[in-house]
């Protein structure tokens, strides 16, 4: 009965839409036979004509009737050859109509509100559009599906993939459309729509999936993360086998070449995040000096006050501590707008800063996200495109290579390869790895540690067993430790870190002494040595007291001061030692400067004994004891260069437990009538 319904509706409709224009006339009454007469009984009844003839309606009236019929079908379902002939009735509805007509509008609205299961209307409606003349003359169809496309991708959440599956059918897919889906796919809240219609297309419309992966590609580098990081995803894990990872690699790498390519973009990014560089340190170095002009003008303020409170009062007192007042606000204010200035240009140099990185970041993504997928066949141009790159787009990749480096693992085989054979500028790619395997993982896998030993002996570069130190046997740390001392004080204060850490073969204690003794920093021989020596034991005792306690550097100091010849390097750490450990003092004055005096210590290097002499200057009186075992000859000369000690040790020469030496007692007897003399 529903079919027959249906039916007689598309009769009508067939009926309506090729109902001729008749001029309206009156039905013929023709004259009833003696059969036909009725009878007399019966109740009179007007006879039918014995032709229907057609009268036209009304435009109005016919087009409501559509709409209305239109209407029902619309809200009428049904299975089989019941949904298929209300299919064919919704599109004779609209298909003849322009595009802008009712029907034309609520289809539309219909197919794209209920695209999921209107998809065959939708399909039949495309596919009558795509095959007639007068459409392709018209550019119903492109206008037809665009209409559907554009109301949908309004509408549908985040996992509905029924445009994708309309658009898989579609007998043509026009650039126009493939725009309106970059446009949803750019979208960062419909992102995952747009994303998934492409991934659909590229797979199941060969045809068109050469053109459409490039549209794909080209949002692996928006700036929009939001975007770009479920692209370069979607395309990493979906598109690089045979058919396209050709491709798919070939625009990753073009992408990394345009980062490092001078263009104009980058370069005008760059200079602006520059100039905004510049720009904050001149309103920093004004605030600091804006800073420091108020703590002037404060301290001139109370000194004025104090005056006014504490003298006589006076008009000139009272007006000094009033200017003092007003230049004092006046420097406050000055500090103030400096201080907002200052604000303003660090968020501007933080947004250009960011700008200039993300026009990079963007375009090395794809390319470091292909790499975690196929490492043995990328990884080995990584190293080309950082010497080849700006300071800039090296400091990114070092970045992105942690991460890349998390992603992979430690037991990467290509990974490994790469950084043991890294060479030229990217170096410090290698080492970024590195020190990211070992920061990953409580204990450094033997494997790490294999790769950079290997390295190292590969480039002759100490550098790379600095993250493993605390993994390495106790004579292959003895002997790297003269080259690490050569390195930047940066890499040699992580050096002395890692020695440091738990793992470490060497105690804290046993590393300070090695410091001292080393070849080369023992007798200062090798300035390089010396100097990064200087470097480390500075290092670890301001800034590794975790390590570096008082016991620890105080037994280190007691086996040092029994070396023979005394390292150059002992006398100065001796000084900061105190500074740094004031209970050291009495180690200091009781065993080292006198063990160190007795031992004629000025017969070492003379560093060695300007160092003592500076200590025994420090602890004065304490010191008296130790520069009085000094030999008259020699303190003659010392007190000569030292006129302070005189008073101190004639102090400690009047004492009778002093055991001074007659030829002593003279030289600094001498010395006070001489210092006596020239201060009245």
């Amino acid at each position: 009965v529903r079919l027959a319904k249906v039916a007689l509706v598309d009769l009508v409709l067939e009926f309506m839409e090729n109902m001729p224009a008749v001029a309206p006339q009156s039905f013929a009454q023709p004259v009833p036979s003696a059969v036909e007469a009725p009878s007399t009984e019966a109740k009179a009844v007007a006879p039918l004509p014995k032709t229907l003839l057609t009268l036209p309606l009304e435009s109005t009236v016919a087009e409501s009737l559509v709409e209305a019929a239109f209407r029902r079908i619309v809200a009428g379902t049904g299975q089989g050859r019941v949904r298929t002939l209300r299919s064919k009735l919704l599109v004779r509805l609209a298909k003849n109509r322009p595009l802008d007509h009712g029907v034309t509008t609520s289809l539309l609205d219909h197919c794209a509100a209920s695209l999921a299961t209107e998809r065959e209307v939708a399909l039949l409606w495309l596919t009558q559009e795509a095959t007639s003349f007068e459409s392709a003359v018209l550019g119903r169809y492109e206008a037809v599906l665009n209409g559907i496309v554009s109301r949908a991708t309004a509408q549908l959440q985040d996992r509905d993939r029924s445009l994708a599956a309309l658009l898989v059918d579609v007998p043509e897919l026009p650039e126009s459309t493939v725009q309106l889906v970059l446009a949803v796919a750019r979208d960062p809240a419909r992102a995952t729509i747009g994303l998934a219609a492409l991934r659909d297309l590229i797979m199941k419309r060969p045809r068109d999936a050469d053109s459409l992966l490039q549209h794909l590609l080209s949002l692996t580098s928006e700036v929009d993360t939001r975007v770009r990081t479920p692209a370069v995803s979607l395309v990493a894990n979906k598109f690089l086998g045979d058919r396209f990872g050709p491709a798919t690699k070939e625009a990753a790498k073009a992408l990394v070449q345009s980062a490092l390519e001078e263009n104009k973009e980058a370069v005008d990014l760059s200079a602006e995040a520059d100039r905004c560089a510049a720009a904050l340190a001149t309103v920093r170095e004004k605030s600091v000096a804006a800073e420091t002009a108020v703590a002037d003008a404060e301290a001139a303020l109370q000194a004025a006050l104090v005056k006014v409170r504490t003298e006589e009062r006076s008009m000139e007192s009272i007006e000094a501590a009033e200017l003092a007042q007003q230049q004092a606000a006046t420097r406050r204010e000055e500090a103030a707008a400096l201080r907002t200035t200052l604000a303003e240009a660090q968020a501007t140099f933080d947004q250009a800063d960011a700008e200039a990185n993300a026009w990079v970041e963007c375009r090395i993504n794809l390319f470091l996200a292909l790499c975690t997928k196929e490492p043995a066949t990328l990884l080995p141009a990584l190293g080309g495109y950082y010497g080849d790159a700006n300071e800039r787009v090296r400091a990114l990749l070092r970045t992105m290579v942690s991460n890349l480096t998390a992603t992979l693992g430690n037991d990467c085989e290509p990974l490994h390869t790469f950084v043991a054979t890294v060479t030229g500028e990217a170096v410090a790619l290698g080492l970024q790895v590195l020190n990211t395997w070992v920061e990953s993982k409580d204990r450094t896998p033997a494997l790490v540690v294999r790769t950079a030993r290997a390295a190292a002996d590969a480039l002759d570069d100490v550098r790379f067993l600095v993250p493993v130190l605390a993994n390495l046997p106790r004579a292959q740390v003895l002997a790297a430790l003269p080259k690490l001392l050569v390195l930047s004080e940066a890499e040699i204060a992580g050096a002395v870190e890692r020695l440091c850490s738990s793992e470490s073969v060497l105690s804290a204690k046993e590393l300070f002494i090695e410091l001292h003794v080393l070849p080369g920093a023992l007798d200062a021989s090798d300035q390089g040595v010396f100097r990064g020596a200087m470097v480390a034991t500075q290092l670890c005792l301001t800034s590794l007291k975790s390590s570096f306690t008082q016991d620890v550097v105080a037994s280190a100091l007691q086996q040092l001061v029994d070396r023979t010849p005394t390292p150059h390097l002992f006398m100065r750490n001796v000084i900061v030692s105190v500074g740094q450990f004031p209970r050291l003092k009495k180690l200091v004055v009781n065993t080292i400067l006198r063990t160190l005096s007795g031992r004629a210590v000025w017969r070492d290097h003379d560093n060695v004994w300007k160092g003592f002499v500076r200590a025994a200057r420090m602890l004065l009186p304490d010191s008296c004891p130790a520069l009085a075992q000094v030999p008259a000859d020699k303190l003659d000369g010392l007190l000569s260069e030292e006129p302070g000690f005189v008073r101190y040790l004639a102090a400690y020469a009047a004492q009778r437990a002093s055991g001074l030496s007659e030829d002593r007692r003279k030289v600094i007897a001498a010395h006070e009538e001489a210092l006596a003399a020239v201060t009245g």
